[in-house]
């Protein structure tokens, strides 16, 4: 489910930076495409700009342009439970030509971050292509790359906006103690605040879908409505502790809400299939025997 891991939609963002990165904080929203800037938690220097972008069947798209103008893919699945730190090789088509093989490494189970190589003609090509397929673990995915065009230039425009005060610098700023306590703590607050609203929707599902004749789409969302409170207080946490903007978070929780609504929507189907398959398959009474004679 959505809420199990959404500890990881700050991390998920943060791709390959070697420090737990603090963002986003310059904001970057280029078509269905949204991320920003983030800073090395630890020294608080900026490392990278990333975007992320949805799709419907459910394995999501992210990519960053870090502080050397290097790129990294990363693809990101909740179904996904992968043994962490694997090596995983890819094979990518764009507009039908390929395959290119990339290797990547899983990170937390549900996410693959993949260093993508210093290549002009793959850059191009993702930059300005229309269909890119993946394979990934013998499962081709296809994404739309609609917006990358406009994407690439504005995540490169970001590290620049960066890079030369962040130089100027560099040598002057020490670097900050990290505090584990305090991640630990943090980690845990945002994890508790997301099983409080992941165990407020089951409660709620529990309580009214075997009794409810409405259609499921109309379910769902009363479903996602008596739980805004748990919503709100995730939100609240996730601009506390991590210092991104109210709006950032918003629309980052509001993506998974939508794709949590068509889980429950295909779970509330399937409930009521399996329901009236089991009534059915249910032998009807013998009333031979009542006519006495």
């Amino acid at each position: 489910m959505v809420w199990r891991s959404l500890f990881a939609i700050f991390a998920i963002l943060s791709l390959n930076v070697p420090a737990l990165a603090k963002g986003p904080l310059r904001t970057v929203s280029v078509g269905n495409w949204s991320g920003g800037s983030f800073t090395n938690d630890r020294t608080g220097d900026f490392s990278h700009c990333a975007a992320s972008a949805t799709y419907r069947h459910g394995t999501n798209l992210h990519v960053a342009v870090n502080y050397d103008y290097s790129w990294t893919l990363g693809f990101s699945n909740t179904g996904w439970n992968m043994p962490d730190g694997n090596d995983v090789t890819i094979n990518l088509w764009f507009d039908g030509a390929g395959p290119i093989a990339v290797k990547g490494k899983v990170n937390g189970k549900s996410l693959i971050v993949v260093p993508m190589p210093d290549n002009s003609a793959l850059i191009r090509a993702f930059r300005e292509g229309s269909q890119m397929q993946s394979v990934i673990g013998g499962v081709r995915v296809n994404f739309a790359l609609t917006t990358t065009s406009r994407l690439i230039p504005e995540l490169a425009n970001c590290v620049r906006w960066y890079k030369e005060p962040v130089e100027a610098r560099r040598d002057t700023t020490p670097p900050l103690p990290k505090n584990d306590e305090v991640d630990k703590e943090r980690t845990r607050l945002i994890n508790e605040a997301a099983e409080d609203h992941q165990a407020c929707m089951r409660k709620v599902m529990k309580d009214i879908v075997p009794y409810s004749s409405e259609n499921a789409d109309t379910l769902a969302q009363v479903i996602i409505t008596r739980c805004q409170t748990e919503e709100k207080k995730f939100v609240s946490l996730g601009v506390a502790l991590y210092g991104a903007s109210k709006a950032d978070v918003e629309r980052i929780v509001t993506t998974r809400v939508e794709q949590q609504k068509r889980e429950m929507v295909a779970d509330i189907v399937t409930f009521r299939a399996e329901l009236n398959k089991a009534l059915l398959s249910q032998p009807k009474p013998d009333n031979r025997g009542e006519s006495g004679i």
